[in-house]
């Protein structure tokens, strides 16, 4: 009973209204009429569009090979090399899906049961990959999406570091000109102390040479008051000229006495004028330089102005860089924020990448157990490959054993033909025989090295495929 059950379960899941809708949904031709009455053509459309749903190039399977072109004797077997490579290559793939008994015939001469199970294990492959696909593809999209994430995280912190690092360049110029600017304040301080006490000395030698100068106006005054006072002297002594000789003579005499007291005052005088015009002319020196110490005065006075001014350049430098530091401050706090933030994201991806890593490193050693199944696999093809070459040769030598028999035969088929030729029927009919027999064993032999030859030439392209794949 159990075993009635399971046959028609069976038969259950390959009827045609459930296997019609599962080839439709994985986008393989499919018609009830098709799967109830399978042809040729048919089938190779289902197979064609299979492979070319996983991209796999169906001019590479219709080409003959080299060994195929040399057994090709007409244009008509190029049919048979198609389809040969075809199969060929399809049953490699439903080998891997476990569908083992898979053969030439069921291209050429489909039965429904067969190609319903077939077109079963067909459909069910091709949605299963259509899931997988679907969700490698999503899990791909998230790991590009953290990717981007992690490649704008690092142009932004990229950015930062470049906005911190001009910001710090520009402070330290600002610091270097605020060290020369207060350099400069020093040398321009260093200057204004030398000019004032420069100007201390010249108000002292100024006061000294105006006093100087006072003493001499006011010897000059006197000098104008006594030479006044002399005059009027003259006067009264003209004045009391007398007439008499004897008076005349003593006041004479008197009056040259006193004009000789009014020389040697005279050239007191002239002495004392001249020692004052030594004076003046001192006097007039120290003017001179009291005047060019007055212009001094005035460029003192510029560069007074002018350090003023670069006190408050100073002063608004400070007051800059007291604002650039605070920015800094400000910088550094959002940078330590956003350092904090890019760790905690770093954090995160870093999460999400140990769970990508613990898949990828599950779906690692499942492709190094499949390599190792593949290339056992490959090793049993290899040693298949060995055998089928031996066969190859000892086919080769039974084919040439055959081939010297045929030839024998013929001949021997040749005298008989000569030795009979009288009896017309009977030669007739033995003609046909044996020209029946001949092109039997021709064919025979021509179409089992064909076929031997294409085999093994599928063979070895199927080799390349699996390697490409």
């Amino acid at each position: 009973m159990s075993n009635a059950k399971s046959v028609n379960n069976a038969n259950k899941s390959l009827d045609v209204e459930i296997i019609h809708p599962t080839l439709l949904d994985a986008a393989l031709p499919s018609t009830i009429e098709d799967l109830k009455n399978p042809k040729e053509d048919y089938v190779v459309n289902l197979l064609t569009t299979f492979l070319t749903r996983f991209g796999i190039n169906m001019s590479l399977i219709d080409q003959p090979i080299p060994e195929q072109l040399g057994a090709m004797t007409c244009f008509e077997d190029s049919d048979v090399i198609n389809l040969i490579n075809l199969y060929v290559v399809v049953a490699q793939i439903f080998d891997k899906i476990f569908l083992h008994d898979f053969c030439l015939t069921d291209i050429t001469s489909p039965g429904q049961k067969r190609l319903r199970k077939q077109a079963k294990f067909l459909s069910n492959f091709v949605l299963y990959a259509m899931h997988k696909k679907s969700e490698y593809n999503d899990r791909m999209d998230q790991i590009q999406t953290i990717s981007k994430v992690l490649e704008d995280l690092k142009e932004r912190k990229t950015y930062v570091s470049e906005s911190i690092n001009a910001k710090v360049i520009h402070k330290a110029n600002q610091l270097s000109m605020k060290e020369k600017l207060e350099d400069d304040i020093k040398h321009m301080q260093s200057i204004t102390e030398k000019l004032n006490k420069k100007e201390m000395e010249f108000e002292i030698m100024k006061s000294d040479v105006d006093k100087e100068n006072q003493k001499a106006k006011e010897l000059c005054g006197s000098v104008k008051t006594t030479a006044g006072k002399l005059s009027k002297m003259i006067i009264e002594v003209q004045s009391e000229v007398v007439h008499s000789p004897k008076e005349y003579q003593s006041r004479l005499d008197e009056i040259e006495k006193q004009h000789k007291l009014k020389e040697e005052e005279r050239s007191t005088m002239q002495e004392a004028i001249q020692e004052k015009k030594q004076s003046i002319k001192q006097i007039e020196e120290k003017l001179n330089f009291v005047q060019k110490i007055s212009d001094d005065f005035h460029i003192l006075a510029d560069i007074y102005k002018e350090q003023k001014d670069k006190n408050t350049k100073k002063n608004n430098i400070i007051k800059e860089i007291d604002s650039l530091n605070n920015v800094w401050s400000e910088s550094k706090t959002k940078l330590a924020m956003h350092k904090d933030k890019v760790d905690t994201e770093k954090n995160e991806l870093q999460t999400y990448n140990e769970e990508d890593m613990v898949s990828v490193c599950n779906l690692y050693s499942q492709l190094l157990s499949e390599k190792k199944i593949q290339k056992t696999k490959l090793d049993k093809a290899q040693d298949c490959l060995n055998e089928k070459c031996l066969e190859k040769n000892k086919l080769q030598a039974d084919i040439k054993k055959i081939k010297e028999e045929t030839r024998i035969f013929i001949n021997s088929c040749q005298e008989s033909y000569d030795n009979e030729i009288a009896n017309v029927s009977y030669i007739d009919n033995f003609y046909r025989s044996i020209y029946n027999l001949i092109m039997y064993i021709k064919l025979y032999f021509k179409v089992y090295t064909k076929l031997y030859f294409k085999v093994y030439a599928n063979y070895i392209l199927l080799i390349k495929l699996y390697f490409k794949l």
